[in-house]
């Protein structure tokens, strides 16, 4: 699942969050949003231990860069996943306000925060200037800078539904942007901005900036708890979505292995 994929399901989910409250007789279903959090985790605990293992063995052979392309690709996957982090715990979070409930929230908040914890240590690690040559450096700098300006943009696009100030990465910026939101006083206003603020993030992240993503695998099989966490007509309208079919495969193929372990245990 490539960068433009992820784009894609950034801005589903923008554009269906408020499916996840309207109708009062849906329920996010726990399994959905377990099978959320267990995958979700399960990325990012690799993702911490790649990092380990490359900083430690790239220290062996300072200014070589032995792991470049493996460090690069790495990062790059990480500092993406800000973006959908953001996005995703936003959604829940707002499905928590406007039922009142504590149901996705908590789930979303705890990710949120192990998603802060790898963006830390993923600036440190360029910061240093150690692992990756500078123009590498430089390209996943930009990178970081163009991610956090689209999630405060996506974050004020959701900011009517609630208040999202709490996740925001720049809170002027997240306020600045929330407020020419406001100024689109008419539906169509908003909806056509909205259109064209879809086509650019997603002609934004066409191209990955690194080929190297070694979590391609689990990310589509976590975009696929996250498309069944909404209502089963809001599922069926994601056919289109690139990673569609390859999140439903290997959500079938989970299952399997783990009705197979079930069966032998």
């Amino acid at each position: 699942m490539d960068t433009r994929a992820l784009a894609e399901l950034v801005t589903f989910v923008v554009d269906h969050a408020a499916k996840l409250w309207e109708n009062p007789d849906f329920t996010i279903p726990q399994a959905s949003l377990q099978g959320y959090w267990v995958s979700a985790r399960g990325r990012f605990d690799s993702w911490a231990s790649h990092l380990k293992e490359l900083t430690t063995h790239s220290s062996v052979q300072p200014k070589m860069f032995p792991f470049r392309n493996q460090m690069a690709g790495l990062l790059e996957e990480i500092l993406f996943n800000d973006v959908l982090t953001r996005v995703w715990t936003a959604a829940l979070l707002l499905y928590d306000q406007q039922r009142k409930v504590d149901w996705g929230g908590p789930v979303g908040q705890s990710l949120f925060l192990s998603q802060l914890e790898l963006r830390v240590r993923s600036l440190s690690i360029l910061n240093e200037g150690k692992m990756l040559p500078p123009n590498d450096t430089l390209r996943l700098h930009q990178l970081c800078g163009r991610n956090d300006r689209w999630s405060d943009l996506l974050l004020a696009r959701l900011s009517e539904f609630g208040d999202l100030s709490s996740i925001a990465v720049d809170l002027q910026r997240f306020r600045e942007f929330n407020h020419d939101f406001t100024t689109l006083r008419s539906r169509e206003q908003r909806q056509q901005t909205w259109q064209l603020m879809k086509k650019s993030i997603i002609a934004a992240y066409a191209t990955p900036v690194f080929r190297y993503h070694m979590q391609s695998t689990r990310t589509a099989i976590m975009a696929g708890h996250i498309l069944n966490c909404f209502p089963p007509e809001v599922v069926e309208s994601g056919e289109s979505l690139s990673f569609y079919r390859e999140s439903a495969l290997l959500g079938r193929c989970c299952q399997a292995e783990e009705l197979l372990e079930t069966v032998t245990a």
